[in-house]
């Protein structure tokens, strides 16, 4: 991991179109990740991006100081690096320079409030995606998926989840905390649903990686249909098998989407409407 931002850094950081998220732990120790499409590197120490709208990633960001971030862009190149929130600005520079991008220009609902200033402690990449392996990695867990199905009828993955996870244009990261507590990233793709209770998926595709996540821990999974920017992240224990296959037993659902981002699983009984 190097310690400064390059000019093609910051250039590709700078794409009005690439999914980059920022992560940070949350109080039950899984990572809190949601995507930040305005993250930009500035200068060689410095990463940036606006608020558009009141979320608990920024909430946690200003309690946690620390987070982890990551940017892929259309070339499919991927980066990933942890910084260290420095200050808040609500006036100046980087606020007219957000403003005046289209995004906060030609939004009648968000603009830019305020700019997050951080303070990079490290970053890697780019490491290319093998889009067309991504077929490749699904087959590898297919023959195993009858020792892997977990879940009955009333589990945490629903026929409309499994519908955006299955989809062509879902993109998939996986999220962990690391061993100095800032959360890191990995692509994971090839993540298919093992039944009801269970995320599925090939070491091969980030085996580097992965291989850093200690089996139990708390993790992360984020997808984001790119066409539709539906979004699902489940939160759950990571297992690896003999196999180079790896899972996720999920016991979170979490709506990272608009109009009220919240936990959907465990299911909150239905109650009575008594106040209005």
């Amino acid at each position: 991991m190097r310690n400064t931002i390059n000019e093609f850094d910051i250039a590709n950081f700078a794409a009005p179109m690439k999914y980059s998220f920022v992560a940070v732990m949350n109080d039950e120790g899984y990572p809190h990740m949601n995507l930040i499409t305005s993250l930009e590197g500035r200068g060689e120490k410095e990463i940036v991006f606006a608020r558009n709208y009141a979320g608990e990633t920024k909430n946690l960001l200003e309690e946690k100081k620390d987070a982890g971030f990551m940017s892929l862009g259309l070339d499919m190149n991927f980066w990933s690096g942890k910084m260290r929130l420095r200050e808040i600005e609500n006036e100046g520079e980087l606020m007219a320079y957000y403003n005046s991008k289209p995004s906060s220009r030609y939004n009648t609902y968000f603009t830019c409030l305020s700019v997050y200033l951080n303070d990079l402690i490290g970053i890697e990449g780019p490491t290319p995606i093998n889009v067309a392996a991504i077929g490749s990695y699904v087959q590898q867990v297919l023959p195993q998926m009858p020792t892997l199905v977990s879940g009955g009828e009333d589990g945490p993955i629903t026929s409309n989840m499994i519908d955006i996870i299955t989809r062509q244009t879902t993109a998939k990261f996986i999220c962990w905390q690391g061993e100095d507590g800032i959360p890191e990233f990995a692509p994971l793709f090839g993540a298919i649903p093992a039944g009801s209770a269970r995320m599925a998926f090939a070491l091969e595709e980030s085996a580097d990686r992965l291989a850093g996540i200690p089996d139990g821990a708390k993790v992360t999974l984020h997808m984001i249909d790119a066409m539709t920017v539906h979004a699902i992240q489940v939160r759950g224990e990571y297992h690896q098998t003999p196999d180079g296959l790896g899972y996720i037993d999920v016991k979170q659902v979490y709506n990272p989407m608009a109009p009220r981002p919240s936990i959907v699983y465990p299911r909150v009984p239905y109650a009575a409407v008594t106040e209005f």
